[in-house]
């Protein structure tokens, strides 16, 4: 079973709201639709040659968006968004 599959499957079986990846083997060749799990995701392909992709999933039910000023600010190799909770304050 592929490492995706049984991300896929995890998230069948667990309420996760936020996910983040790592060090991922994919590479920025892959296609968004082949990382999905079904909630909003957050890419960022590395410049390095292994461990090439970082991806933040967060829900579909809470509003999230990407933080520009942070992903410009000398964090290259990292993914950063904002979530707005039910209670509307921000995560």
């Amino acid at each position: 079973m592929q490492k995706i599959d049984e991300l896929r499957q995890l998230v069948t079986l667990h309420d996760y709201d936020i996910i983040s990846v790592t060090e991922s083997w994919a590479t920025a060749g892959i296609r968004d639709a082949e990382l999905s799990v079904g909630f909003s995701m957050y890419r960022v392909d590395l410049r390095v040659t292994r461990g090439g992709v970082v991806v933040l999933y967060i829900k579909e039910n809470l509003r999230s968006s990407t933080d520009n000023k942070l992903m410009s600010e000398n964090f290259e190799d990292s993914v950063w968004c904002s979530v707005k909770t039910n209670d509307k304050k921000d995560c």
